[in-house]
């Protein structure tokens, strides 16, 4: 039994380990973009509940597609301000 689950495991890893899976597919080397900078308000700054504040980051398109107008910055997931 333990000879038969040993064998089951390492044809698992075989065939896990046998296919070819790309590291970076052409959509996410096309549209790639790097944090580089805060220009304005360092994290953890407090505000007065309700003041108007502007955030400003610098990144850097290290993908391989010029960003054009129709590009936008969005939010996609963890903590929203």
């Amino acid at each position: 039994m333990l000879r038969q689950k040993l064998l089951s495991i390492v044809l698992l890893v075989w065939i896990l380990f046998s296919f070819s899976i790309p590291s970076v597919s052409a959509q996410s080397a096309c549209d790639a973009a790097k944090f580089v900078s805060d220009l304005t308000v360092p994290d953890g700054t407090n505000f007065a509940s309700g003041a108007a504040f502007t955030k400003t980051w610098r990144l850097q398109n290290v993908g391989t597609c010029t960003w054009g107008t129709s590009y936008r910055l969005v939010f996609s997931g963890g903590e929203q301000m």
